[in-house]
């Protein structure tokens, strides 16, 4: 199987947007023969491109079992094989292996951490050099970093990792029967009924996340700081490149709000930055741009009072002219948007392209093409 890592993305990129190319640059990696139809098994649903596009793994039938090929090339047969990824470095392929009803994590090549119930969540640090997963013994369960099992709780989830260097945070299910945040091994002062939509800074010294209260009251939390209640919290909470600004929609229900068609009250919608909160329109997403310097946010508008629609706005820009609501994406190096829908296309707050059907578009690694 002969692989051209950029011609289609190229090929799409001179036609979409503009962007000249130059075939002589593009090579080849034989990633290896394509497996047959009798190979295909619903588990190759693990397959994972390395991120600089040189190395594939992938999962077929072997037998009664299943087999790992790497480019091509038979690496294991097991029973089971789930979670295949590659660290973001392209330096590292980690997944989980099954013999029997025991579970492996295997990392290049090598098996470690034997155990009977499968580890969930195997994600490797923004760096690529620390590989955790969330695992569940005796005791409760716990996160493994490097093989090292951390402090142990009655329950963990929702592991998120920094996309720079070795940063992250978990949920986590404590003695005061709360759930808290954990950021770099260190709890938060705050607990709450549930937890959702952990986010960290790109630089990962930051964390938001969003908690609910017992009575139902919703707050938002930056590094310790809460914002709120609110009845409820519309986008996950976005923040600044280097954390220092927090952004998010929520919705208050005033005093006496009347009911609308459906018999739901009509709720009160807000931006929120850093605390100030100001009515807008309902915001489902906000992303900012690598440098802090642009946002994008999509907004939910009423239509007829019954149906909305999403539109986005980059720097307060409505993009809805474009006709483009859907599939809104940011490029690796986080300094570029793209949204398509309606078969038409968006980058950069620039229309490029009118077709009769455009899906999600995606970055090339370095960010410089799109297909």
């Amino acid at each position: 199987m002969k692989r051209l890592p950029f011609l289609g993305i190229a090929v799409v990129a001179g036609l979409c947007i503009g962007t000249a190319t130059s075939l002589a640059s593009i090579t080849q990696d034989d990633l290896g023969p394509v497996p047959d139809a009798g190979q295909i098994t619903y588990q190759t649903t693990y397959v994972a491109m390395s991120p600089d596009c040189h190395e594939i793994a992938l999962v077929i039938k072997a037998d009664n079992r299943v087999q790992l090929r790497i480019n091509g090339k038979a690496d294991r047969t097991v029973d089971e094989i789930a979670s295949l990824l590659y660290s973001p470095d392209s330096a590292h392929l980690a997944y989980l292996a099954r013999k029997d009803k025991i579970w492996s994590i295997v990392l290049d090549g090598k098996e470690s951490s034997l155990t009977a119930p499968p580890p969930s969540q195997l994600v490797f640090s923004g760096d690529g050099n620390h590989l955790m997963y969330i695992t569940t013994i005796a005791a409760g369960q716990a996160l493994v970093v490097d093989g090292a099992i951390q402090k142990i709780y009655s329950q963990v989830a929702q592991l998120a990792v920094g996309p720079a260097g070795f940063h992250y945070a978990y949920a986590v299910f404590g003695d005061n029967d709360q759930w808290e945040v954990v950021h770099d091994g260190v709890e938060t002062e705050h607990g709450y009924s549930s937890i959702k939509q952990i986010r960290l800074s790109y630089d990962g010294r930051h964390v938001a996340f969003i908690g609910c209260r017992v009575k139902g009251d919703y707050m938002v939390e930056r590094d310790g700081a809460v914002y709120g209640p609110y009845y409820e919290v519309s986008s996950p909470p976005a923040l600044t490149p280097d954390g220092k600004h927090l952004t998010f929609g929520g919705y208050q229900l005033p005093p006496g709000a009347p009911l609308d068609v459906r018999g739901f009250p009509e709720l009160d919608a807000y931006r929120v930055v850093d605390g100030d909160a100001v009515k807008s329109a309902p915001t489902t997403q906000i992303l900012y741009s690598a440098d802090g310097t642009h946002v994008l946010t999509v907004e939910l508008h009423m239509i007829f009072n019954t149906n909305g629609t999403e539109i986005f706005y980059i720097d307060g820009i409505d993009c809805a002219s474009c006709g483009v609501h859907e599939d809104v994406t940011r490029s690796p190096a986080r300094a570029r948007f793209a949204c398509a829908g309606n078969g038409q296309l968006v980058v950069d707050n620039k229309l490029t392209a009118d077709l009769a059907g455009v899906g999600p578009p995606l970055f090339s690694p370095d960010s410089q093409h799109l297909v």
